[in-house]
């Protein structure tokens, strides 16, 4: 069978590469993670929204500054739902510039799709903590230093479940020298 040339690029179907398929993975969870917090960070804008703002400030201020903060919100969720995995696809390739020549750019983007892919789990602890904080320093009216230790060792726990490992996992492919690659590439 003949290829149309006149046929567009998109439409030739293409078998995917594993980096894409890595990236899909990572970018999925990236988005699930997000869609898991922006019910909580709506939850914490009705929190502070409630707690700072007072019936006796004009109307017209009062609904215009919470427009803007649902609006910012809103911008916020959407720039991080499309620039989340390009934004940490460039700062690894700028640590990469510094530590990790020696490692390909497809084994470096890999290794971050991979430590992306748990963000999806993580997140749900993570928007529980964040729930309890907001709950307990709103609405408990709880101590600030205690929640914000009680709570944020955790959080940061959490977080650290993600990065750990993209640090170690850089760090050994930066140690790894192309003769190694090439010997575990052909094993």
């Amino acid at each position: 069978m003949e290829i149309n040339p006149f046929q567009s690029p998109e439409s030739r179907s293409q078998p995917e590469s594993s980096s894409t398929r890595e990236r899909s993975s990572a970018l999925f969870s990236v988005r699930v993670a997000i869609g898991l917090l922006l019910p909580a960070g709506l939850f914490n804008f009705f929190a502070f929204d409630r707690f700072v703002l007072r019936d006796d400030m004009p109307v017209g201020l009062l609904f215009a500054v919470r427009i803007f903060d649902i609006a910012a919100i809103l911008l916020i969720g959407i720039v991080c739902w499309f620039l989340t995995v390009p934004v940490l696809e460039g700062v690894g390739r700028f640590i990469r510039h510094f530590v990790g020549r020696r490692a390909s750019v497809d084994a470096w983007n890999d290794a971050l799709y991979r430590s992306l892919k748990p963000m999806g789990y993580v997140a749900v602890p993570g928007a529980i903590l964040w729930v309890i904080w907001i709950v307990g320093f709103y609405f408990v009216q709880g101590n600030f230093f205690f929640l914000s230790v009680a709570v944020g060792i955790p959080a940061h726990l959490l977080a650290a479940a993600l990065y750990i490992p993209l640090f170690v996992r850089w760090f050994l492919l930066a140690r790894t020298t192309p003769a190694k690659l090439r010997d575990e590439a052909t094993t």
